[in-house]
């Protein structure tokens, strides 16, 4: 069961190495719990554990395709070992463990007890490029139950039946670290486990241990002698470079000469110019929350004294100015922020399961314009548009319709430069030392298309949303009066000037600094 909080407090001993050329020794059983929590992963759409839970026939595959991924990057595996027996001192913990399964059972039961969905449209796998490797942990829902209950034989069965490993599968007449151990302190070599024990054992002078998870696969680039962080600066776009280029210690590494004393104070990024509404709040407003977020990732990269707290964002603006100020989270609030981002992407997708034809990325949009208005004591944008499109002809481009679809660039954008800098982040920062919820935001980002395949430029987009659409209560009826503007029922004109001026107070001060709202920018996501 491993020694609690042993790896933890080891960890800033640990350094990192490549495997090629190295002999390897294997856990066996943590193996295959390795391989079921990948598999896991990749059901990005399921609701629950049956959803979630792969086949025995996948689990094979699947470890099969690891190990061949080890042996592809150089590595040798000289011994797989399988408990074939458990001393009598592992009797209580065994026990333990046989209860805590029954009551998770329990749980698991009192918390559905009249069951649970099961659509085979959300069992569907989405494996990230780097599969198998690159570890992502499953969603706590999917591990509420014990593993598979054949998981382990499963595992051996596809070793035992495949010519590349069977000779190197062993069932030993004992617990499988202990022979991991013997072996490496015989002959040396690395041992790859998922289990703190073995960092107790005597591996011998020659010996070392790797956790699957840490386990990563070098892009082929970097073996042409580009290094991780050069390669990874040539992924990005021109704003996030330049934003990038702002950190002194980045500029040192990739500036090539560049006079880094020669930096501002201020730390400022110019955002793409959006042809929106000027009569209306900027249409990038609408996603503000994701680009601090991405803009803070760049602190996990770099030393504590280049970390930026606050960014300066310029977009539309009459006069010129120092731009619009924004705080960014700090590295402890990281994991928070990322999972509520991860949380409003599920749900999104969970509102479009029945829905395929749904571009999901406009749903996202649509979805932020909807929890933003509704905060601000507004009518959504998007809604106030399908109210009226019933009644206005396709072929007229109103200054609405313009800035919708500028909302809608303006979220896909957000979101491509938080794509972007995570994965930055990802490719130059140590994997073992990133937030768990970062990595998770990682690989659902990996869905977004690129700008060729996005159908964010299609400005007759929003029909496709009306299925979406909440019906709007009988207070807040939008519908068009003759002049072609917008007013809610039961709402007296001068009551309704009041109310505006109060919303553009209120929109005034959405996520700034000096604002009198919360100081996260990411409570709105968490609403939906």
């Amino acid at each position: 069961m491993g020694i609690p909080h042993l790896i933890t407090y080891l960890r800033p001993f640990a350094t990192r190495e490549s495997l090629k050329d190295k002999e390897i020794v294997i856990d066996g059983p943590g193996l295959a719990y390795h391989i079921y929590h990948l598999c896991q992963s990749t059901r990005v759409s399921a609701g629950n554990y049956f959803e979630a839970a792969p086949s025995y026939k996948e689990l094979g595959e699947t470890v099969l395709e690891w190990l061949d991924g080890l042996e592809k990057g150089g590595s040798t595996v000289k011994r797989i070992y399988f408990d074939g027996y458990l001393p009598a001192s592992k009797f209580d913990v065994r026990l333990e463990r046989l209860g805590g399964n029954t009551k998770q059972l329990h749980d698991y039961y009192n918390q559905y007890p009249d069951g649970l969905r099961y659509q085979s449209s959300s069992t569907t796998r989405q494996k990230p490029s780097s599969f198998p490797f690159g570890f992502v942990y499953p969603r706590n829902s999917y591990t509420k139950l014990p593993a598979l209950p054949f998981l382990v034989a499963a595992c051996i069965e596809a070793l035992q039946g495949s010519n590349s490993y069977r000779d190197v599968v062993e069932m030993v007449p004992g617990e499988a670290d202990a022979f991991c151990a013997s072996y490496l302190s015989e002959h040396g070599g690395i041992v790859l486990t998922g289990d703190s024990d073995l960092l107790v054992h005597d591996l011998g002078v020659n010996g070392s241990v790797t956790f699957f998870k840490d386990i990563e696969v070098a892009p082929e680039n970097v073996a042409k002698g580009l290094s991780a962080l050069r390669m990874a600066f040539q992924h990005l776009d021109t704003r996030i470079c330049e934003y990038i280029l702002q950190f002194p210690y980045l500029m040192s590494k990739l500036g090539e000469g560049q006079d880094i004393s020669d930096s501002k104070e201020t730390t400022d990024i110019f955002l793409p110019f959006l042809v929106d509404s000027p009569a209306k709040t900027n249409a990038w407003e609408m996603s503000t929350s994701i680009r601090q977020l991405a803009y803070a990732c760049v602190n996990l990269v770099v030393p504590a004294v280049d970390h930026k707290y606050t960014v300066f964002e310029h977009r539309r603006q009459l006069k010129t100015s120092r731009g619009r100020e924004w705080d960014v989270p700090s590295p402890a609030d990281l994991p928070e922020a990322c999972g509520n981002i991860i949380t409003f992407l599920e749900n999104v997708q969970h509102n479009l399961l029945n829905r395929p034809s749904i571009n999901f990325w406009l749903a996202v949009a649509f979805t932020q314009d909807v929890d933003i208005s509704s905060t601000l004591g507004k009518t959504a944008l998007s809604k106030q548009l399908l109210s009226s499109s019933l009644s206005r002809k396709k072929t007229q481009m109103t200054w609405d319709r313009i800035h919708w679809t500028a909302q809608v660039h303006g979220s896909y954008y957000s979101f491509r430069i938080l794509k972007q800098i995570i994965g930055f982040a990802v490719a130059v920062g140590d994997r073992a030392t990133l937030p768990e919820t970062l990595l998770r935001l990682h690989e659902l980002l990996k869905n977004l298309p690129s700008l060729l395949v996005s159908q964010v430029d299609d400005i007759g987009n929003i029909e496709e949303l009306r299925p979406l659409a909440v019906k709007v209560s009988s207070d807040e009826l939008v519908n068009e009066n003759e002049q072609g503007s917008f007013a809610k029922q039961k709402v007296s004109s001068k009551q309704s000037k009041k109310n505006k001026k109060k919303r553009k107070r209120k929109q005034a001060n959405v996520g700034e600094k000096e604002g009198g709202r919360s100081n996260n920018p990411f409570d709105l996501l968490t609403m939906t």
